[in-house]
């Protein structure tokens, strides 16, 4: 049976692998800076990173 990729797949693929990694690292940045500095506006920027990529994950995988 032959199947049919969508174009750009391989695109889309990519961008949710980064967009997993980026959320992540943030998170632990976040947590590290806290941790290690007390430093609360750099936590909060990271925190802000890691929301908007988590939150642009879910809403590519809710669309799709």
């Amino acid at each position: 049976m032959k199947t049919t990729e969508l174009p750009g797949s391989g695109l889309i693929g990519l961008a949710v692998l980064g967009l997993c990694f980026v959320g992540i690292a943030s998170s632990v940045a976040a947590i590290v800076a806290v941790i290690n500095d007390a430093n609360y506006i750099g936590a909060g920027v990271l925190a802000i990173g890691a929301a908007l990529s988590f939150g642009l994950l879910l809403n590519s995988l809710v669309r799709s």
